[in-house]
């Protein structure tokens, strides 16, 4: 349900932002922008209030011999936890980095619209449910570990894509 909702709403905020002129352009407006983000800020109020009403579960009260200081810092003392967590940050930073000025690149080369870019976006969504189910069935098989590993090489090459765009016809 909230993965078909985010679907949807990707396509509707595409279709808005394109149904009014661009804001660069003359007579352009930020009225589609205003209205994307205030329908963002009114669900998430929404969301708020609705979960308002939901029980807070008993609290315990907890003994702790450590600081909080100490606690946060205390699987920091594993190495092996230690490389991996650096190594997903790192490895994060730069998916993220490359991730992020996508759309822009589509958008300011391309001039693709804002529908063609949720219409991205949801088929990509799409590819993440699919190869998350057969992720599951390999990962039985392969084992967490191993497959996490392979993951960790394997997907930073899916953005070599990018290097392939051009905005001009192409020849074989």
């Amino acid at each position: 349900l909230v993965m078909v909702t985010f679907l949807v709403a990707t396509w509707v905020a595409g279709a808005v932002l394109d149904f009014f002129p661009d804001p660069r352009q003359p007579g352009g407006s930020y009225l589609g922008f205003g209205i994307v983000f205030g329908v963002a800020a009114l669900m998430g109020t929404l969301d708020i209030l609705v979960h308002l009403g939901v029980p807070e579960p008993k609290s315990y009260p907890l003994r702790h011999e450590l600081s909080i200081t100490q606690r946060i810092l205390a699987p920091l003392r594993g190495k092996d936890f230690r490389y991996l967590s650096l190594a997903l940050g790192v490895w994060t930073f730069g998916v993220g980095m490359v991730g992020s000025f996508g759309v822009v690149y589509l958008r300011r080369d391309f001039d693709i619209s804002y529908t063609q870019l949720s219409a991205t976006t949801i088929a990509a969504s799409i590819g993440v449910i699919l190869a998350g189910l057969q992720a599951g069935y390999v990962m039985d098989r392969l084992g967490a570990r191993a497959y996490s590993v392979v993951l960790l090489l394997v997907t930073p090459l899916m953005g070599a894509v990018w290097f392939c765009l051009r905005n001009e016809p192409l020849e074989f």
